[in-house]
């Protein structure tokens, strides 16, 4: 007989986060058993490192890299760019047109000064729709007949975390507006 278990989230794991951001940091993580299709019976936490490579705030600085050539050259957005610009609440264009139009050094902002907090904004906004997932198939699991107490503790912990997740969102974009 299977015994449904219930594992601590990473989802509000600072040290997780940040090396999601920034790479190159060792990080405890979940690893199934079975990497099998519905197989991962018995996850168990090992320690990782992420590349810097792999790190979200690289990926927003090239992606910015690129923008900027676009704008400059006045060519259109690809599809990668296009999905980027539309990742964010942070209004990537209208503050690099302001850039542009003022040449280098003369802008009153740059979008340099946003990068981390685009990168913090995509991430959160990823963990929110996982959360998301994860909230509906707990329901699922619910109208299947499994522990109702273990399923509502472990949709409180979800609803815990989207909170905090959007509390950290609320806090970057005062911090953005105060600067």
């Amino acid at each position: 007989s299977l015994e449904a278990k219930n594992f601590p989230s990473k989802s509000g794991d600072q040290d997780l986060i940040s090396a999601l951001l920034t790479g190159n940091k060792s990080v405890q993580v979940y690893h199934c058993d079975d990497a099998a299709e519905d197989k991962c019976l018995n996850p168990h936490i090992s320690s990782e490192i992420l590349p810097k490579t792999t790190a979200l705030i690289e990926k927003v600085d090239l992606l910015l890299s690129s923008l900027y050539r676009n704008l400059l050259t006045d060519k259109p957005l690809n599809p990668e760019q296009k999905a980027f610009v539309n990742s964010t609440m942070i209004p990537i264009l209208k503050i690099m047109a302001v850039e542009v139009a003022f040449k280098e050094g003369g802008a009153p902002v740059s979008i340099r000064t946003y990068r981390d907090a685009i990168a913090y904004d995509i991430l959160l906004h990823y963990l929110d729709e996982v959360m998301g997932l994860v909230w509906n198939s707990a329901g699922h699991l619910k109208q299947a007949q499994l522990n109702e107490k273990m399923i509502e503790s472990f949709r409180r912990g979800i609803s815990e975390n989207r909170k905090l997740l959007f509390s950290k969102r609320t806090s970057i974009f005062q911090q953005i507006s105060l600067s």
